[in-house]
């Protein structure tokens, strides 16, 4: 059954595996989007972080050492996640993810950053189109 909303959301999947690995995207200019909402999914192989955003937005990803992060470069978008996103997402057995935060990184752009438990590798990172 399709959804009565004519709004298109897309996200952003994330595969992350427990080796570094440091994979480039080209990034755009920003326009005015927004975040819905920020999705976890631990299995015992992977980690797989989701965003939903309103539009195809080009982006930029890169691990860093010591402490081990993910790091996500957007264009600037604005943040409408329920109030419980990072909480709810931690609370998952076998996730490399330890912790999360995003918001504004400076004019133009909007980061997030994952604080993982050890050097990871991003098997891939694309957007899909949600109905």
């Amino acid at each position: 059954m399709l959804c009565n909303s004519y709004k298109w959301f897309f996200s952003i999947l994330f595969f992350i595996f427990g080796y570094n690995f440091f994979t480039p995207n080209t990034f755009a200019q920003s326009v005015e989007h927004f975040a819905k909402n920020i999705r976890v999914g631990a299995h015992s192989n992977k980690t797989r972080f989701v965003l939903d955003v309103s539009a195809n937005i080009e982006f930029r990803i890169f691990t860093l050492p010591d402490p081990y992060r993910v790091v996500i470069d957007l264009p600037e978008i604005s943040w409408r996640l329920p109030g419980n996103v990072v909480t709810r997402n931690l609370k998952k057995p076998n996730s490399l993810i330890r912790n999360f935060r995003y918001g504004y990184f400076r004019e133009g752009r909007s980061r997030i950053v994952l604080d993982t438990e050890k050097p990871v590798k991003i098997k891939s990172a694309f957007i899909i189109l949600i109905f």
